[in-house]
């Protein structure tokens, strides 16, 4: 199978609909078009990809849209990280 990697900056929104239990995605090359996309869902974060390596691992940084402080809060709160 040929993969088409993607590079650095492809945006990635999340979000979440009925079943807590499972996220969806959408990749984009833009942040404008992500967040226009984006607005429609409630419950959602956007993503921008810092590297990947054949595919197969992902590194993303989140970004200041959508629900990205509750995420940071409950993420600091079950690991303790700091500010």
């Amino acid at each position: 199978m040929t993969y088409i990697p993607y590079g650095k900056g492809k945006i990635k929104v999340v979000w979440i609909e009925y079943d807590p239990k499972k996220i969806y995605s959408k990749m984009f090359d833009g942040k404008k078009e992500a967040e226009e996309f984006a607005k429609e869902k409630k419950a959602y974060l956007v993503f921008s990809l810092e590297k990947q390596s054949n595919m197969e691992k992902f590194t993303w940084k989140l970004l200041p849209y959508g629900k990205y402080k509750t995420y940071l809060g409950l993420i600091r709160g079950l690991h303790a990280l700091p500010v």
